[in-house]
Order: C-alpha cells, then sequence, then structure tokens
C-alpha cells in the first residue's frame, strides 16, 4: 500500500502553540511572567533573580527585533547573515526556554478580545494531534498498527506530534525513553511504521525527560534549573556557534532554521513523497524563506499522479500560491488533483487508507 505524508506548519498546532502573528505577543507574556511572576513574586535570593534578571534583559532585546521583522526566523536570518553567530546562539537559548514555558503553561478561557494577533491557549498538547494518531491506527485491542505507513514532514518546534505519538506507542514510558527509541538525530522512526522528518530541527528539553507527561512538573523549577548557571545566557560561545563548546547548550542548538539545514533531511522528504499517493499540508503556507529548501521535495515531477489536500483557513488563496511558486500548471500536473479544506477542526485523513 502507497504512503500517507503529512506536511505540517505552525497552523497545525496554533490551540496550543502561537502562530507568527501572534507569536510577539505572546513572547511578551513569558516576558511578563519572569518579571512578575518570578523576579517580583518569587521568595528566591537576590543572586537568584539576577539570574532572571539576565532572561529578561536579553528577552526584552529579542522581543524588540522580532517586533520590528516580519517574524523571528527573519530576524535570526539577519543575524546569519551578518555573521552574529554568538547572537544566534544566545537567542536559541532564550527561545528554548520560552518553548519550555509555553509548554508548561496551562489552557486559558478563551479572551474577550481575541484577534489575529492574540494568542489564546486552548490546550497544553494540541488535541487534533491525539485524534489524528487515534483515526490513523486499525482498531485492534492492544496493537499499535496504521492503516499504512505513515510520514510527519514538520517545521514547527513544538512537542505536539512527540507526546501524542508516545501516547499510543509508550504511554508508560519517560518522556527522555521514548525519545531515546526513536531519535535518528532530525529523523524519528517508529517501529517502521511511522517516520517524523524535522524540517527545522526540533525543540526538546533534556529537563523533560524523567517525566512521563509534562503535567508532572511546574514552569520555574524547570527553567530555573536551565539557567542557575551564571554563565549559561552570557554571550561568548566556544568552537562556533553549531559546536558545542564550555557554554553551548545541546536543547537550544536542536532548533534549526531553513538556512541552516543544509537540505540534509530534503531527500528523506522527496523520498516519502515518492512513495506516497496523498499529500496533506496542514497550516504551512510554503513561506519565502523555506522556498529553496521546499523546491529539493516538492515540485513537479515528484507530485506527478499525487493527490494534495491543503488545509488551511485560506486554502483557496494558498491553492494559488502553491501552483505559481511551485509551477504546478495543469498542463504539467496530469494525474494529480488539489483538495482545499477550510474546516481545521479536525485533521483529515484520506479514505483511500481505509480500502
Amino acid at each position: 500500500m502507497q504512503e500517507l505524508t503529512y506536511i505540517l506548519g505552525a497552523g497545525a498546532s496554533f490551540q496550543s502553540i502561537p502562530v507568527v502573528k501572534s507569536f510577539s505577543n505572546r513572547f511578551k507574556e513569558f516576558l511578563d511572567w519572569i518579571d512578575i511572576g518570578v523576579i517580583k513574586g518569587i521568595d528566591f535570593s537576590s543572586e537568584e533573580k539576577q539570574k532572571f534578571g539576565i532572561l529578561h534583559n536579553l528577552g526584552e532585546d529579542l522581543h524588540q527585533s522580532f517586533r520590528s521583522h516580519q517574524s523571528f526566523d527573519t530576524y535570526f536570518k539577519k543575524l546569519f547573515h551578518t555573521g552574529q553567530n554568538d547572537k544566534i546562539s544566545q537567542g536559541k537559548k532564550v527561545l528554548n526556554l520560552y518553548f519550555t514555558w509555553e509548554h508548561l503553561s496551562k489552557p486559558t478561557a478563551r479572551p474577550d478580545y481575541y484577534d489575529e494577533d492574540t494568542f489564546w491557549k486552548q490546550s497544553s498538547i494540541d488535541k487534533r494531534y491525539d485524534a489524528l494518531i487515534a483515526g490513523l491506527l486499525k482498531p485492534l485491542a492492544d496493537k499499535k498498527e496504521p492503516y499504512c505507513k505513515i510520514n510527519f514532514i514538520t517545521w514547527n518546534y513544538d512537542l505536539n506530534l512527540l507526546m501524542s505519538l508516545k501516547n499510543y506507542f509508550l504511554p508508560e514510558a519517560s518522556i527522555g525513553e521514548f525519545f531515546k527509541q526513536i531519535d535518528r538525530k532530525y529523523t524519528w522512526e517508529i517501529e517502521d511504521k511511522i517516520c517524523v522528518i524535522n524540517m527545522n530541527g526540533f525543540f526538546y528539553s533534556s529537563n523533560f525527560s524523567g517525566l512521563i507527561n509534562l503535567n508532572q512538573s511546574t514552569i520555574h523549577d524547570i527553567i530555573y534549573d536551565k539557567i542557575k548557571d551564571q554563565n549559561y545566557l552570557e554571550l561568548k560561545v566556544t568552537d562556533g556557534f553549531l559546536g558545542y563548546g564550555d557554554n553551548s547548550d545541546r536543547d537550544a542548538e536542536s532548533i534549526k532554521f531553513a538556512w541552516e539545514t543544509k537540505n540534509f533531511n530534503s531527500a528523506i522528504a522527496k523520498n516519502k513523497i515518492g512513495e506516497s499517493k496523498n499529500i496533506v499540508i496542514i497550516g504551512y503556507t510554503f513561506p519565502l524563506y523555506n522556498r529553496s529548501i521546499d523546491l529539493e521535495y516538492f515540485y513537479n515531477d515528484v507530485l506527478y499522479g499525487k493527490r494534495l489536500i491543503l488545509q488551511d483557513p485560506n486554502s483557496l488563496e494558498l491553492e494559488s500560491d502553491v501552483i505559481e511558486n511551485f509551477s504546478l500548471k495543469p498542463q504539467n500536473f496530469k494525474g494529480s488533483e488539489i483538495v482545499t479544506k477550510v474546516n481545521c477542526d479536525n485533521f483529515f485523513i484520506p479514505n483511500d487508507i481505509f480500502q
């Protein structure tokens, strides 16, 4: 049976992680938590509060930079082109701490005022991922057998997919034990049944490794443990920003950007798409700074005869962009089909896999 491939962007996690338009405001909430909830609100020693003060100051600088750029990817790309590798490494540490905070933050009630610039955390782990995994597995008691091989090409920095897979395939194990079993650097493999290709690297905190689920720990315990070393956030890097010198951090360096991956996942993604009949694209808009990598695995010859399902609130507009940007003209796209889905309440599963 042919495989099924999902391409996931930020919109696939919007219930638990902010998308580009709401990221800056949500990052400000993280800074407010440091200032009001920790520095002013917790009975730490002055030395301990000083460490959070360093994090807050660095975060404020990042926030100002994020606000003046279209996305934080754009800001980091500017640092990349201007040779500011030390700031990239330091910024990744702050981002890693932010994502740690985000994954441990509790869901909230719907805000009174809610627009595209406001992030509403509906769940700690986006519930649609759990429903997707349930729908992809055959109804066999005590077994985890998908209807076909499943691939996820993901550009996201979150644990939604990792935790949802763990809760089915190794529910009683710790996060670290599950991660160790599946990790193949930036590609994760589960029993030759499911493949996850992390195109932008991924977020992970080694402080989660002993937990079975994220509800077992508190925000400040884990973040404080991360920055207890006074030098952790200093602007000093040895062995280059991709090295692991005295002041580098493996967790933070797991976060990558499209221009850093050097296409090491593109060949795998191309192979998986080639073996799939259906390509379901959820919440991914093929942004310009990813274009050079997307073109390695997403183009007319690879997609010939495939069925593309675009699931996004703006899927009709996205369809036009995809056709234009990837030259998927009707005369060159024979035997293929593009389907648009604007309803994003659940992730789409094609009927083909049940036949």
